[in-house]
């Protein structure tokens, strides 16, 4: 796998990298609490609302335990109404979200520098970044459940009054109004970064291209020479399978060519070529044809002005 020089891939994952950054605006998490109403928090906000929201519950819990929800009955008839519910576990590791979050927004960072300076590790942290956020929404629905939970135990518990008080109707719905769940940007992050590594890991942009063909091919055989942009790579003379106004297909017995490899490309080589007589041209598919030969589809870019006229 690699993340491609091809520019239109690169320009694709890119642009989907960067609505995953921007969904740190967004509604990450989506909050409901007893007295502040309905609300969602972003990035900025998000450490601050899940805060806000446990300290909310805390005290909830407290003031019914200490008032015993305001009843009207004495202590014998609800000998468990002075003590606080305890919390499920995973209300006390809130915080476990928003780092979760705040991870995959940062592989997202690291994924588009990536594609431009360290093409190969994109398509790893874009599915890092994915893992991440998948963990924070699963997360958020374990936090609602603990909630829920909580909320079961306070009504069982006769916290919230007897029958027969008029107001427990009104605590019961206070208790039940606190409520967490994933944001639609949230959703978005995680699926924009999940796609990103989906395009990084099967080159499909360029794969697509490939298939999206402008000129018949034409089964002729030219010598050309090969030679990778990038020079870890050696160049190599070779024979074309068929030609197209727009690409050639030849065999190797090199495996270094990944799709999107930028390549140069010389037909009919002579000695004393000179690189001004080069076409630019980028790989799209490798197809590995029997053992230790790869069957290799070019795409030529642009010729230069004297490979044109050559």
């Amino acid at each position: 796998m690699s993340a491609s020089t091809n520019n239109h891939e690169r320009a694709g994952i890119g642009a989907i990298l960067c609505i995953a950054l921007l969904m740190f605006f967004a509604p990450l998490i989506s909050l409901h609490g007893a007295l502040a109403g309905d609300e969602s928090a972003n990035g900025m906000s998000l450490s601050a609302r899940l805060s806000s929201l446990r300290s909310s519950i805390d005290i909830t819990n407290l003031a019914f335990a200490q008032g015993r929800g305001g009843s009207t009955g004495s202590a014998d008839e609800h000998p468990l109404a002075s003590v606080p519910i305890d919390l499920p576990q995973s209300l006390k590791f809130e915080w476990v979200a928003s780092l979760l979050i705040f991870a995959a927004e940062i592989c997202a960072a690291l994924a588009l520098v990536a594609l431009f300076a360290a093409r190969r590790a994109a398509g790893p942290f874009s599915l890092a970044g994915s893992f991440f956020g998948a963990l924070a929404i699963l997360q958020l629905f374990v936090l609602n459940t603990g909630v829920r939970q909580w909320t079961s135990q306070l009504i069982e518990s006769g916290m919230l009054g007897s029958p027969q008080d008029p107001f427990v109707a009104m605590r019961m719905l206070m208790a039940r109004s606190f409520q967490l769940d994933p944001g639609i940007g949230l959703y978005v992050l995680t699926a924009c970064l999940l796609l990103a590594s989906a395009l990084a890991y099967t080159s499909a942009i360029p794969r697509m291209a490939s298939v999206v063909r402008s000129s018949p091919r034409v089964e002729v055989s030219v010598p050309i020479r090969v030679r990778p942009v990038d020079p870890q790579y050696p160049e190599e003379i070779s024979t074309t399978l068929d030609v197209s106004q727009h690409g050639v297909y030849f065999v190797s017995e090199r495996k270094h060519y990944y799709a999107g490899m930028e390549l140069r490309l010389r037909r009919n080589p002579q000695l004393g070529d000179m690189a001004s007589s080069e076409e630019r041209a980028s790989v799209v598919r490798v197809r590995t044809l029997e053992p230790g030969k790869f069957g290799v589809a070019v795409r030529l870019i642009s010729p230069t002005s004297l490979g044109r006229a050559s």
